[in-house]
């Protein structure tokens, strides 16, 4: 997509993106660009990247607006944004919903990507299986956590999803006071109504691609029960089990979603 607005005096653009998409806010205030920056800032699309989102954020008021409005993801009413940070963590969650509902031509699955030495792993689980919380423990001693939400699969590398690690209060005695104090310096954090969103990944050119080595599944349907560790799993069960966690299922056939997934 090619941006579609005319550039206003007066306004700046903040662009960020990750691997092949990219997207855009504008806005003729500083504080709004500054926050954008502060959360972006850490995510460098390349230069081919597609335009896949452009969003204007303004103050009305006391009202910061949001154009185009993102839509609520559980069909609901957004609030009224009265605050910089609430307002820029909407279109941050809204680019990421724009790769799940429009990109058709990327694979994406819903997990947590770490790497160690360029060889990345992808964490996938159900909502509160785990993990964020796993992949903050394993950040802590030494991995690079990457995100913990979306990944974005390129043949057989691996690139994060523009979006901030969301870590629950719940996570907090399981990964430690002292690291849950830690992640309160990191890059981006901000405090949320079920915990905290920061940043863990390091500055960089660009968003880091990684040899994708490995999937590891936290909770799956149809996993034998009373087996003492994990286990390997042939890569026809493997390709069906991650279908559920991709973006592809949501708008493809089973036949059309399954095949880029088994490849």
């Amino acid at each position: 997509m090619q941006s579609s607005r005319k550039v206003v005096p007066g306004y700046n653009l903040i662009r960020w993106g990750s691997g092949p998409v990219c997207f855009e806010l504008r806005s003729p205030d500083k504080d709004i660009i500054e926050a954008a920056q502060h959360v972006f800032g850490k995510w460098h699309a390349s230069g081919d990247a597609t335009l896949e989102g452009e969003w204007e954020v303004r103050r009305s008021g006391d009202e910061i607006l949001i154009d185009p409005m993102p839509e609520h993801p559980d069909g609901g009413v957004l609030p009224v944004f009265r605050d910089v940070g609430h307002a820029i963590t909407c279109v941050e969650y809204a680019a990421v919903w724009r790769i799940v509902e429009n990109c058709n031509h990327l694979l994406c699955f819903h997990s947590a990507l770490l790497s160690k030495g360029g060889r990345g792993v992808a964490i996938v689980g159900p909502s509160t299986a785990g993990k964020s919380t796993l992949a903050t423990a394993l950040w802590s001693s030494g991995w690079d956590f990457l995100c913990d939400d979306l990944t974005i699969a390129i043949g057989n590398r691996a690139v994060a999803g523009p979006r901030r690690v969301s870590l629950r209060e719940g996570s907090r005695e399981l990964v430690g006071e002292e690291l849950w104090t830690g992640v309160q310096s990191t890059p981006g954090y901000r405090r949320t109504s079920v915990g905290c969103l920061f940043h863990p990944i390091q500055e960089a050119a660009e968003s880091p691609a990684v040899d994708l080595r490995a999937v590891v599944f936290l909770r799956r349907n149809g996993a034998p029960e009373g087996v003492d560790g994990p286990t390997m799993m042939n890569p026809a069960r493997a390709a069906i089990a991650l279908l559920p966690y991709t973006n592809l299922v949501r708008n493809l056939s089973f036949p059309e979603a399954l095949a880029p997934v088994a490849d």
